[in-house]
């Protein structure tokens, strides 16, 4: 048996950014640089609200590929070939017989169980009395609408987590090894429910975590800075990730011994669907078997440098608290008009992006594409076979929407963009 040699280590770099991932041997693009499994993970509570189910414990999609489907184009009567490409197994999966959480595997609900679920159970609710954590809940989706970045449950279950240890102390110091300063060495905020206009949301949420899950073991989580710190622990290391039934089928489609007129058969079957999943939703796809993160790499490297897994570590804007510009600005600010005598706000927009900026943003991002979208070796189905240059027009609504977005608050995201 050959000598394992690992090729990456962690260090600790400092109090602000925590760990990070040195490489100790070269990578080659697409290599597997490193798994792992999170400590917890929790659905996304609006995610949840609509119908998406999964496995409560490593979030494994519990529709099948065809279901799946169904639901995302809104056609119930689709069928899809090949149903041995769906790696759903609806007879494996088991409910909490308590409170009727369900999972995919006789195993992930003994995990669950064992780690943190018999505090986390709602059966205790009686009669028409919620549970502290269903308001808990209530509360987050009233506060935090989609595009959802983290889940009050992630907290939820920390907090479990180190109630059903037989090593509390031991359990609450692995968390509390991850970075959960709630902000940085220039006073940035290090997620946006710490800053000031969320200061009695916050509160709340405090409230009914001490109501359903207080612990004299854990006092200093529970007090307002404590609270606080695990919001922040979450904002900076958590990491979402995307899990789809029919994503998986995709991919092990992929595996299927077909002639070249049913390949081609099918390309064009999966690129339908997928052009009317964006249709229905404007949404896209990760597909992702189960919870486990995995990081590749996605250039040729064989360098020393620092590795994150956060991209909040790139750039975090704070307009409270701006950080100083990264490099010197040498254009010339400023507008040359007269704004007094303007009533039409769309006047105002055209002010900042003129016809002279749009056409260069056009001119860029179609070299881009066109240098970009030849080097990836796209499968048959894929929507970047489908790319044709962009143009002002296009431009000017992508901006308005986005500028939308910061005013204006939508249940989901694909009502900004319907």
């Amino acid at each position: 048996m050959a000598d394992y040699h690992p090729r990456v280590e962690v260090r600790v770099i400092d109090d602000e950014k925590g760990k990070g991932l040195f490489a100790l041997s070269k990578f080659n693009k697409g290599d597997v640089i490193f798994e792992e499994r999170p400590l917890v993970c929790a659905q996304f509570l609006w995610n949840q609200a609509y119908g998406y189910l999964a496995c409560d414990y490593c979030m494994r999609p519990l529709e099948t590929a065809e279901e799946n489907v169904r639901r995302l184009t809104d056609m119930p009567d689709l069928v899809l070939p090949y149903p041995e490409c769906c790696a759903t197994r609806k007879d494996e999966c088991v409910e909490c017989p308590y409170c009727e959480v369900s999972y995919c595997s006789y195993s992930c609900r003994e995990q669950a169980w064992e780690q943190y679920h018999q505090v986390l159970c709602t059966s205790s609710s009686v009669g028409n009395t919620r549970h502290p954590l269903d308001q808990l809940q209530d509360a987050w989706r009233k506060m935090h609408y989609p595009p959802e970045t983290a889940s009050i449950m992630l907290i939820a279950r920390m907090i479990a987590t180190v109630k059903q240890a037989k090593d509390k102390g031991g359990a609450a110091h692995l968390f509390s090894q991850f970075c959960h300063k709630t902000r940085s060495k220039n006073g940035d905020i290090s997620h946006k429910l710490l800053g000031k206009q969320f200061q009695a949301q916050v509160e709340h949420l405090r409230q009914l975590i001490i109501k359903g899950l207080q612990d004299e073991d854990l006092l200093q989580w529970f007090t307002a800075d404590g609270f606080r710190s695990l919001i922040a622990l979450v904002g900076t290391n958590g990491q979402g990730i995307g899990t789809s039934a029919f994503g998986v089928w995709v991919k092990n489609c992929d595996s299927l011994d077909l002639s070249p007129e049913e390949q081609d058969k099918l390309n064009i079957f999966i690129r339908s669907l997928y052009e009317q999943i964006e249709k229905e939703s404007l949404s896209s796809f990760e597909s992702d078997e189960d919870f486990v993160h995995c990081i590749s790499s996605s250039e040729d490297d064989s360098s020393d440098e620092e590795g994150f897994s956060s991209v909040r570590q790139c750039c975090k804007i704070d307009l409270s608290s701006p950080t100083p510009s990264r490099f010197s600005f040498i254009g010339d600010v400023g507008m040359k008009a007269c704004v007094t005598i303007i009533s039409d706000p769309l006047e105002y927009f055209e002010l900042f992006l003129t016809d002279e900026i749009l056409n260069h943003i056009v001119t860029e991002t179609n070299i881009f594409a066109a240098e970009n979208l030849n080097k990836f070796k796209s499968k048959g189905h894929s929507r970047t076979h489908h790319w044709s240059e962009t143009n002002a027009n296009e431009l000017r609504v992508f901006f308005a929407t986005l500028i939308l977005q910061g005013l204006i608050t939508k249940p989901t995201v694909r009502m900004f963009w319907s």
